[in-house]
């Protein structure tokens, strides 16, 4: 056990050549690398870049697309929303007995399943407006 106390003594006594980190990184790069090649540049923060403009027929495909999903928005809502004259409710309150009754007793369940369908379409169709800017749908 004495071995290692003194191992450790000595270790702890030895003065440590102080070393930065890019010296560190040198030193364990293989032969003939140069270690600028392996540099980055530096990356602005990410509030500092700039928005793309959006060319003339981009934003008038822009703003189209956010017209439809609006559109859509309003429809499903129309279909099936807790507001009382959205579709959905009204056949829910409808008298016993009546064509409305009849109607949500066939139709409930496909009414809720078309609403959830034009929903998830319309959340595509806004990821679509959210990636508007990505270069790789450029029109010019």
């Amino acid at each position: 056990m004495s071995n290692y106390v003194n191992r450790f003594k000595r270790i702890l006594v030895e003065k440590d050549e102080e070393m930065t980190d890019q010296q560190a990184m040198a030193s364990t790069l293989d032969q003939g690398t140069d270690p600028a090649s392996l540099d980055v540049q530096d990356v602005p923060p990410a509030g500092a870049q700039a928005q793309p403009t959006l060319s003339g027929m981009q934003k008038k495909m822009y703003d189209e697309l956010k017209g439809w999903t609006m559109k859509i928005d309003e429809f499903t809502k129309f279909l099936n929303s807790t507001d009382t004259s959205s579709v959905q409710s009204r056949l829910n309150s409808a008298e016993p007995d009546t064509l409305f009754d009849k109607i949500a007793t066939a139709e409930t369940k496909k009414i809720a399943r078309v609403a959830a369908e034009l929903t998830s379409f319309n959340e595509q169709l806004k990821g679509y407006l959210a990636s508007a800017h990505d270069p790789k749908y450029r029109y010019n």
